[in-house]
């Protein structure tokens, strides 16, 4: 497929990843937005199982990068290791492709 996810390989660790979500406790209410890359939209809350169905879902980042962009003018900072980040914004934040 195109996307990494979702995966059959994953279904067999999904009760376990489940009984691992539910040991952590999330603030309600966050200060800092979160802005989901596998439905483009702002979270207000975080539902029960968020962190299995994200990781089952295409992430679209040409879409997401077009709703920030939306909302305002942002600097985004790349602090993972490969700048994969970087190269996405790169060539989604052209006004061509928003």
């Amino acid at each position: 497929g195109n996307f990494a996810f979702p995966s059959p390989w994953l279904e067999p660790a999904r009760e376990a990843y489940l009984q691992f979500l539910i040991k952590l406790h999330f603030r309600s209410v966050s200060t800092i937005p979160i802005i989901c890359c596998a439905t483009s939209q702002l979270l207000i809350h975080l539902p029960q199982h968020y962190f299995w169905e994200v990781i089952q879902k295409p992430i679209y980042f040409q879409k997401t990068f077009r709703f920030l962009e939306s909302t305002g003018a942002f600097h985004y900072i790349d602090v993972g290791p490969a700048s994969t980040l970087a190269t996405f914004s790169k060539y989604n934040l052209r006004s061509s492709a928003c």
